[in-house]
């Protein structure tokens, strides 16, 4: 549709921005729908995933023993990109020579799978220690630490983590894993993104939070075989989330198939009262990914007579194996079939004697609840983009207008000419005049734009002020790094909804003050009087705005603090990348008896105290240059702009 209306629109200028509308379109092109995962450990956000996909290509342990986050795109050769933490990569792909081997597979199974003496200790937390520098070979264990982070008693287990930890070199800790899936969706830049448990990490990656706050929907996984109240959604939420990205979370409670009808109800609104006032409780949903999976199965059987036999045979050969070899994957292969037969067992159980394929289908797909979780999550992501589309459609259909317009009055003036050429020449000369008139009164109101807004911006203002009070106590109450984060990506958020609020209040006042005076003349005159894109100027004036701040600071004003609207402002960086405490150089650990261990833990604790009154004070002084400096005059310039860019822009239009 765009393309076709620039090629209507030709030369002719019709009041639109072909370059602000050009960008939005690219930008719509260019957009990324992400899908997060989070959850606890073991919750079944690997199952989800899989059974989301259509295909089991995650190995449920892949995130059990490192921090890595995992990025699934649209690719139309499934392939496998893994970053170390030592700076290589390496990228595996399917060998088509090899058809009964998934490799991708084979390679996570491999990069996530944990000998059974190291599963009793936080492997995830401890890798990501091991990355930041704060643990290794000859350091003391950091006891008290991790069990805080990852609450899990560790008492009598130092021995073992001290034996992970030699074994761990950063060249085999996976910290980032792309894997590209030919998916099933029709949008090329579909995201999904599977993160470490948040149990396991004492607070959320900064990476992942990242992920997370750009994400269009994000699933928080907790199994129903859970107590909701014993679950770290409360704290995720309250402590970790920000604000707005709240709005996109949905909290999935997963591992339903065993329950009834009865005790999910129950389930599902229980976790409605008790975070009703933290998000939308419609966004509470139950499914079971093994459900789904078993009937993705069933599509590849001719009856359920022979799929459960396939079940039975994978069963027995994987517990076999199991016996032989005592390998962890062949355990859970086994546990895998065997709730599958169970789930299935228990569907067929419902619905005898109705075991006709299709019946038994439609009802493990309907358990599962798979599809409704689809439909919610799509429709309420889609919003976004649907969002930029409606806007881009809008100035489209503005420029289509003006066009009308344009040629209606070109063909009445044509009409004109041919009847009486003298007419002609004295209509020219009155819309001339009534175009002049227009000019006048738009550039009076272009010129009394500051005074019209100076209660907008007095009313903005204010609101800073209190937002600025509001995020000053928080911080001073915030008990950790986590908390601070919180606050200023919250602080951020709200001061890109309020630039956003005022810009479109300048915009709208202006346009509705252009149409009252275009109405005027035209009902007086009958001259089509063409409307300036109104969105495209204030797109204009932002980046003005921008670029008058970016001079300031490059001459060296000490009264500005570089803060573009809407990004995260430099203090965030040592916010999210500093570590909580360092360790010392790496020393012989014999020499490290209980007592130098516990001055060493006393240490610690007085380095995060020390970091964390630093961090307040740096956070509180930027949100106090931003509130009472930076965005006060944002807001002015973006006025300024607001007018200069009219006047230069209606006067071009009505020559």
């Amino acid at each position: 549709m765009y393309q076709r209306y620039l090629a209507i629109r030709g030369p002719t200028d019709d009041g639109v921005d072909v370059e602000i509308l050009k960008h939005r379109v690219e930008s719509l092109e260019r957009g990324k729908y992400r899908l997060a995962v989070v959850g606890e450990t073991k919750a079944g956000k690997s199952t989800l995933i899989n059974a989301l996909l259509g295909e089991r290509i995650l190995a449920t342990d892949v995130l059990q023993s490192s921090s890595a986050i995992v990025e699934i795109f649209k690719s139309d050769d499934k392939y496998l990109e893994v970053q170390f933490a030592d700076g290589h990569t390496e990228t595996v792909r399917d060998d088509p020579s090899t058809p009964d081997v998934d490799e991708a597979f084979e390679f996570l199974r491999k990069a996530g799978s944990l000998q059974d003496k190291f599963r009793a200790i936080p492997t995830t937390l401890i890798d990501t220690f091991i990355v930041d520098g704060r643990m290794g070979p000859g350091h003391p264990i950091p006891i008290q630490e991790l069990e805080a982070a990852s609450r899990l008693r560790l008492a009598g287990k130092s021995e073992v983590i001290e034996e992970y930890v030699r074994g761990r070199t950063l060249d085999k800790i996976p910290v980032e894993i792309r894997f590209g899936f030919p998916l099933k969706y029709a949008f090329d830049e579909f995201r999904i993104v599977d993160s470490p448990g948040v149990n396991a990490l004492g607070g959320v990656q900064d990476k992942a939070y990242a992920y997370i706050h750009q994400a269009n929907a994000v699933l928080f996984v907790h199994s129903i075989e859970t107590p909701v109240e014993s679950c770290s959604f409360h704290e995720f939420v309250t402590q970790t989330l920000s604000e707005r990205a709240k709005e996109t979370l949905f909290l999935i409670l997963s591992k339903s198939g065993f329950r009834s009808e009865i005790e999910i109800e129950e389930k599902v609104a229980e976790a409605g009262n008790q975070f009703a006032d933290e998000f939308n409780r419609e966004h509470i949903l139950h499914v079971d990914s093994m459900l789904k999976m078993v009937a993705d199965d069933l599509v590849g059987f001719d009856s359920v007579g022979d799929l459960k036999l396939h079940y039975v045979e994978r069963k027995k050969q994987f517990e076999q194996r199991y016996k032989v070899e005592r390998c962890q994957e062949w355990r859970e292969e086994a546990v895998c079939f065997d709730t599958k037969l169970r789930l299935l067992n228990v569907t067929l159980d419902s619905l005898e004697p109705f075991l006709a394929r299709d019946v038994v289908l439609a009802k493990l797909r309907e358990s599962s609840n798979y599809e409704r979780m689809e439909r919610a999550i799509e429709e309420f992501a889609g919003r976004a983009p649907e969002q930029q589309l409606v806007e881009i459609l809008r100035v489209l259909m503005h420029g289509y207008e003006n066009l009308r317009g344009y040629y209606e009055q070109q063909v009445e003036l044509l009409e004109r000419r041919r009847v009486d050429p003298q007419e002609f020449e004295r209509r020219i000369v009155e819309i001339e005049g009534v175009l002049g008139e227009y000019h006048c009164g738009a550039s009076e109101l272009t010129s009394e734009n500051h005074s019209n807004h100076t209660e907008l911006i007095r009313k903005t203002n204010t609101e800073l002020r209190s937002l600025h009070s509001m995020c000053v106590q928080r911080i001073g109450d915030a008990q950790s790094q986590y908390a601070v984060r919180k606050v200023v990506v919250d602080f951020n958020d709200e001061c890109s909804r309020m630039a956003a609020v005022f810009s479109a209040t300048v915009r709208s006042r202006l346009a509705d003050q252009l149409r009252r005076l275009g109405a005027k003349l035209e009902s007086r005159y009958s001259v089509t009087v063409l409307v300036v894109d109104l969105d495209g100027i204030a797109d204009s004036a932002r980046k003005e705005a921008d670029r008058w701040f970016d001079n300031r600071v490059a001459e060296g004003d000490a009264s500005v603090t570089r803060t573009p609207i809407g990004i995260l402002f430099p203090v965030v960086g040592p916010i999210l990348g500093l570590p909580t405490c360092c360790f010392p150089p790496a020393k012989d650990s014999a020499l490290f008896n209980q007592s130098a261990a516990a001055r060493y833990r006393a240490e610690q604790e007085a380095s995060k105290a020390t970091f964390l009154h630093y961090l307040r004070d740096a956070v509180i002084a930027e949100i106090e240059s931003v509130a009472t400096e930076t965005l006060p005059s944002a807001f002015l310039e973006f006025v300024h702009q607001c007018g200069a860019l009219f006047r230069s822009r209606y006067a071009g239009l009505i020559t």
